[in-house]
């Protein structure tokens, strides 16, 4: 999953645009955290859905009315609260949602 990530970022720097491109991105950053997330590996997890929410707060930014884009961020809210949950922050996992 790191070669298709570096990939797909490549593609997104190319053309900032492209806005479902970037969408993709995002999902594939939340793909490759739950993967990791299944392995135990919350460190590098946690980072690709940081990576998934930044994406994806940039999106509902540009357009609140897409509903794909506020269903996908608050998706990628829940499974940042869900490793502050897995790590004991119970209370900043509330806090997120």
């Amino acid at each position: 999953f790191r070669y298709t990530l570096a990939v797909k970022r490549r593609l997104v720097a190319l053309d900032t645009s492209d806005l479902d491109r970037l969408f993709d991105l995002a999902v594939s950053e939340n793909t490759a955290g739950r993967a990791l997330e299944r392995l135990g590996r919350l460190d590098e997890s946690a980072a690709h859905y940081a990576a998934d929410l930044a994406i994806k707060r940039r999106l509902v930014a540009r357009d609140a009315a897409n509903t794909t884009w506020a269903m996908g961020h608050s998706t990628a809210l829940s499974y940042v609260a869900g490793i502050d949950e897995l790590r004991g922050r119970t209370a900043l996992a509330i806090a997120r949602l």
